[in-house]
């Protein structure tokens, strides 16, 4: 190993008790007790046979190690000591006694208070600021990778850090998909790679999911990711949906909270703010020092002995913490005397209340603007409707007059669409998509669409056998939007489209295919009992 990995041996200063802490694939997490200090500390213990299997090299744990020791702030885990022996690598860590931040954003669920919120996203930018600071990008921030100790935040798992010089790029594609950043989906064809505001993106999920109790904004009810939200970032703040979704008290948080998340959630990475940046939010300088108060006794220690050690680590940290920027700040202000420090904090105060009186009144202007743009969809809606019946109206005048169907848009009646399919002119309602049919199927193992036939329908649980899937389900399923317009899904055909109209999928029926070479309409799209030029992303094929 490298001379990073001290080759003295574990047992000398640590005890290893029998208690597991946690185990992965290539390791195991146990608890142990250093020898000198009596303080817990967490072991964990790298199995050296089981790491190329996993694609890990020793010089991936040397470089895990060398960004941990390039760090020390008190909401990055600290790593306190490293062992080598011939068959494991051990890692002595700080012990953080109040368990997996992820399992504990579950269990607050809806009930978590929003300074509570304000205080941990802080915590976890301040944590992201720190590293960014020494030029190291973690790439894989999500609240399982956070723990809880004392009622603060410490940033664990650095094995896919690494040092990033400021204006370099990487295009090496890892991390947790779920919380990867849209400039790292697109890799390779269509991005040129990623910056350390890969982080941001991930913090700004992460505080989506505080936001709604580990509900992931991109992942559907199936739990599979929807990579078309993802790029767009498209966030979602309403508790709980009706049908037409417009109801603005069931907005999550305030709007200065929904704003941050936005700025964190940015798809656009040269639009997207710093961990400095971010650190100045108003809505997280507002809600510091209230939830600073809340939080602490969430986890109070369980017993006299665990007290005291975290009483000890505590000094150590916040020893530790005054090297950092932060640090430096607030012993400027102590060497300014005791004076001016209540000035300072009564003057960040006011500073504070007024750019929330300002966002408060941007917050009742947006609702406004809200309610004004939602009678303006239902007058759409219902306009949309008009247009519909009129549209049919005429083609059945027109039918009637001349015996044929309309030149725009062709209309079938329910014994002309079962003629036609017997001839394989189209799908008539209710039956599935025909064996052959061209369309896309969304895979979460590639977490992207994909190109795909049908081979055959699977009438008891209501799915389809495609070239690239067998029993793929309906709402991962849509048309081709390459199509051409002997390929195109037939009219008929009984499919779902989502309306941003009314916010809602819509049961509807395929009336015809917008083919190209017709500069009059938009190519590629599908005429719909409930809409014209349909786009393919938002339709999807029903049974009945």
């Amino acid at each position: 190993m490298g001379h990073q990995i001290s080759q003295a041996r574990l047992e000398d200063r640590y005890y290893l008790q029998k208690v597991k802490l946690g185990e992965g694939s290539f390791g195991t997490v146990w608890r142990g007790v250093d020898r000198v200090t009596g303080q817990d500390v967490a072991i964990k213990q790298l199995d050296k046979a089981a790491m190329p299997r996993r694609g890990v090299r020793e010089q991936d744990i040397e470089r895990e190690i060398a960004v941990m020791q390039a760090v020390s702030h008190p909401n990055i885990t600290k790593l306190l000591d490293s062992f080598d022996s011939p068959s494991s690598i051990y890692l002595a860590l700080e012990y953080c006694n109040g368990g997996d931040f992820g399992d504990k954003v579950k269990e607050r669920g809806l009930n978590l208070e929003e300074s509570e919120a304000a205080e941990w996203t802080r915590q976890i930018i301040s944590a992201i600021a720190a590293l960014h600071l020494k030029c190291v990008v973690h790439r894989d921030i999500k609240p399982d990778n956070f723990m809880v100790s004392n009622g603060s935040l410490k940033l664990c798992d650095f094995g896919l850090a690494m040092f990033l010089p400021r204006g370099r790029l990487l295009t090496e594609k890892c991390g947790t998909p779920a919380f990867m950043s849209p400039e790292q989906h697109r890799l390779p064809r269509f991005s040129r790679g990623y910056t350390n505001l890969c982080d941001i993106w991930a913090a700004g999920v992460t505080m989506y999911m505080l936001m709604f109790g580990g509900r992931h904004p991109f992942l559907n009810s199936l739990q599979q990711l929807d990579e078309t939200r993802l790029l767009q970032g498209s966030l979602d703040f309403s508790v709980a949906q009706g049908f037409f979704g417009f109801g603005l008290s069931d907005a999550r948080y305030s709007e200065p909270a929904r704003r941050l998340c936005r700025r964190l959630v940015e798809p656009d990475m040269a639009k997207r703010c710093s961990a400095e940046d971010i650190r100045g939010d108003p809505w997280l300088v507002a809600n510091q020092r209230v939830a600073g108060r809340q939080a602490a006794p969430a986890n109070r220690p369980r017993s006299a002995g665990t007290s005291s050690h975290a009483v000890k680590l505590g000094a150590r940290i916040n020893n530790e913490g005054a090297h950092t920027q932060q640090g430096c700040v607030d012993a400027q202000q102590r060497a300014q005397g005791s004076v001016t420090e209540p000035e300072a904090i009564l003057s960040r105060k006011i500073a504070a209340l007024e750019e929330q009186l300002k966002m408060q009144q941007e917050q009742n202007e947006s609702q406004w603007e809200q309610l004004v743009l939602g009678k303006r969809a239902m007058q759409e809606l219902v306009g949309e409707k008009d247009k519909i019946t009129e549209w049919q109206r005429k083609s059945v005048a027109s039918e009637g007059r001349s015996g044929s169907a309309s030149p725009t848009v062709q209309r079938m009646s329910s014994t002309e669409l079962r003629n036609s399919a017997s001839k394989g002119g189209c799908t008539p309602q209710g039956s599935p998509l025909p064996v052959g049919t061209r369309c896309r199927y969304n895979s979460s193992s590639w977490s992207s669409w994909m190109p795909a036939v049908v081979q055959g329908f699977n009438e008891s649980d209501v799915t389809y056998n495609l070239d690239v899937r067998q029993h793929a389900r309906l709402e991962n399923i849509s048309p081709d939007p390459d199509a051409s317009a002997s390929e195109a899904w037939p009219p008929g055909t009984l499919v779902h489209y989502e309306s941003s109209t009314v916010r809602h999928w819509l049961p509807s029926v395929i009336r015809s295919f917008n083919e190209a070479g017709d500069h009059s309409v938009e190519e590629g799209t599908y005429n719909l009992d409930v809409r014209e030029f349909a786009q393919v992303d938002r339709m999807r094929p029903r049974h009945s």
